[in-house]
């Protein structure tokens, strides 16, 4: 039954005789019996699909317009049955009767598979989307610095773009507590672009909230549900929406590894503080002299000015060491560095490699730092060292 053409067949054949004035009795009833004929041929169909191994045969019933098609006052409405002698009129409504629960239990049961909705989903995926550059990509690749809180916004965004296009629009309408359930403050607070949080907006929100949760920074879809939605109206979305559908899939579980990824090169920092344990307190301190942590992010904050470079934090690197007996390598420093609680934006960062090209590059960075004017060096790394010195020692 490809694509169930002969279903579609079936009702244009009603609306047909409906759009027609129709009073020769032979021509009525050779119409009922041609309709009960495709019938017989439709009713055992749907059951060889129903009793099917091969799933797969079952896809072809997401074409039709399910909703109306398993309504059996969709059929009946037809003038035909009005006209038809009574008896062959009773054998019609039995025969669209059977074969609307025909269609109910093949939907049952197309529902219910879920791994086989899940392969259907996956080789789809894999058909629309070969290894394409995604927009998270290439906006992680113009970001100076990758944050959990950015991540999460983009979260948002991404979100937002999917709901917007449509893909909830044939869930069923939100009551008044899923719309009042959705925390539109937070939305506000989230959301890049304000603008977009009209009523319509919340009730998309609403909608997918039944299939959606947090766990912690991540925004989790619950797929086994939603592909149960998906499943069933996937024929009424247009290709731009199946693409899209894609993308996003394959954009969170980018954004989640990310995610996971920071967290662990906070936890890998937190774990190299313990190991060193002189080096770093529960205070939030470094070195064997303690500096403050928070101090010293302020003092990066506002020696900004001061920094010509990413380099330049090789600078503040030699203070730790030698005014504060830091004992801690060039590459943990860094994701110190990355990882304190900065209030301010910063014009320079410190990436992982910064201190060794650094140090390769001014053989100065290897002396103790209260001795670099002996060496005659540049102005610019010995105001930038006076003035750290002098926010970290106030």
């Amino acid at each position: 039954m490809a694509k169930l053409s002969q279903l579609l067949t079936l009702e244009c054949m009603l609306d047909a005789y409906d759009s027609l004035n129709i009073k020769d009795s032979w021509i009525i009833e050779r119409q009922g019996v041609c309709i009960v004929e495709l019938l017989d041929i439709i009713n055992p169909k749907l059951k060889r699909l129903i009793n099917s191994k091969t799933r797969l045969s079952c896809r072809n019933v997401l074409v039709a317009n399910f909703k109306t098609m398993t309504n059996t006052a969709h059929w009946l409405k037809s003038k035909l049955f009005i006209d038809l002698p009574k008896a062959l009129g009773k054998a019609l409504r039995e025969k669209i009767v059977q074969m609307v629960d025909l269609l109910k239990a093949l939907m049952v049961k197309i529902i219910d598979v879920d791994e086989f909705a899940k392969e259907f989903f996956e080789r789809l995926k894999k058909r629309y989307w070969k290894g394409r550059t995604t927009d998270y990509e290439l906006w992680k690749a113009r970001q100076s610095k990758i944050t959990i809180k950015r991540l999460v916004r983009y979260q948002v965004d991404l979100t937002a773009e999917m709901l917007s296009n449509g893909i909830l629009m044939y869930a069923e309408a939100p009551n008044g507590e899923e719309i009042q359930n959705v925390d539109k403050d937070k939305l506000a607070l989230t959301m890049t672009d304000k603008n977009e949080i009209t009523e319509t907006f919340i009730n998309e929100c609403a909608k997918l909230r039944r299939y959606s949760h947090w766990e912690g920074d991540r925004f989790v879809i619950d797929y086994p549900l939603l592909r149960k939605y998906l499943f069933c109206v996937f024929g009424k979305l247009n290709s731009e929406q199946h693409i899209q559908m894609f993308e996003y899939d394959v954009q969170m579980k980018q954004i989640h590894e990310d995610i996971e990824r920071l967290k662990k090169q906070e936890g890998d920092i937190e774990e190299r503080m313990e190991e060193v344990g002189k080096t770093e307190t529960k205070n939030g301190t470094i070195g064997r002299k303690k500096l403050s942590l928070q101090k010293l992010a302020c003092a990066i904050e506002n020696c900004q000015k001061y920094f010509w470079a990413n380099s330049a934090y090789a600078v503040l690197f030699c203070i730790c060491r030698d005014d504060y007996e830091m004992d801690l390598s060039q590459t943990d420093f860094e994701r110190i560095i990355e990882g304190l609680p900065y209030k301010k934006k910063r014009d320079h960062t410190c990436p992982t490699g910064t201190i060794a090209n650094a140090f390769s590059n001014n053989p100065i960075f290897s002396e103790d730092v209260s001795k670099w004017e002996d060496y005659n060096h540049m102005k610019r790394i010995i105001k930038l060292r006076d003035e750290l010195r002098k926010q970290m020692n106030s």
